[in-house]
């Protein structure tokens, strides 16, 4: 099969066997793709392992194994985009680790959408560059992703979710959730918490789905 050039940004990487590695990736025109990446061990599949980190922006070769199935052989990567703070900064890697692994467990195998893509590209860039309200760009990020995924989380629905005496405060106001905004947010770690619950509550009860985030506990310890 003729290989494939694409974009694609890391969800991520997975143990498969002692010498390969499962890798998920989002792109542009096959949505969220299954890769397998062999020869891992050795030393031109270590550095190809640098590059397959959770939110990195990818270059990369993809030849199909098989008609009938999501999977494809990883044979190359290279960096799109190298990221100024993401990697360094534990709150900002946190996040971005974070975020993948939501968006690994919602985004369906194969949806063809770049406007998925080009949002997540997009996002994890003002994460690496922005300084101010930082500290709320996860939950900002949930709150358009899953607008984008076409089960937005509206002022109405948000009244099932809360009592009346947080409905009142100014904190709880989907109209805030926007990127523009995040300076302006100035929330502690109850009402931070508290966000996250209601975005998660909303996403299993529209989707009928358990929705496990192991990552979750770690995000909420860090902005503490």
């Amino acid at each position: 099969m003729e290989p494939l050039h694409t974009e694609a940004v890391v969800l991520s990487m997975t143990d498969y066997t002692s010498s390969k590695k499962i890798v998920h990736i989002l792109t542009p025109t096959l949505g969220k793709v299954n890769c397998i990446v062999s020869g891992i061990s050795t030393k031109k599949g270590k550095a190809l392992r640098a590059y397959l980190q959770p939110s990195y922006q990818i270059q990369c070769v993809l030849v199909k194994q098989s008609m009938r199935q999501n999977l494809y052989q990883l044979k190359e990567a290279s960096l799109t985009n190298s990221y100024h703070a993401i990697p360094y900064d534990i709150m900002k890697s946190s996040q971005a680790f974070f975020l993948c692994e939501v968006l690994n467990k919602l985004t369906v195998e194969e949806t063809h959408t770049n406007i998925l893509h080009e949002f997540v590209v997009n996002a994890f860039n003002l994460l690496d560059i922005n300084d101010q309200g930082s500290e709320n760009f996860h939950i900002v990020f949930l709150f358009q992703l899953i607008k984008i995924q076409g089960y937005e989380l509206t002022q109405d629905k948000l009244q099932q979710y809360i009592v009346n005496n947080e409905l009142a405060s100014t904190n709880f106001s989907c109209n805030k959730l926007q990127f523009d905004l995040l300076n302006s947010l100035r929330w502690n770690r109850g009402i931070r918490n508290k966000w996250i619950e209601i975005i998660i509550i909303h996403i299993e009860r529209t989707l009928n789905i358990s929705l496990k985030i192991k990552s979750l506990d770690v995000v909420k310890q860090i902005f503490a």
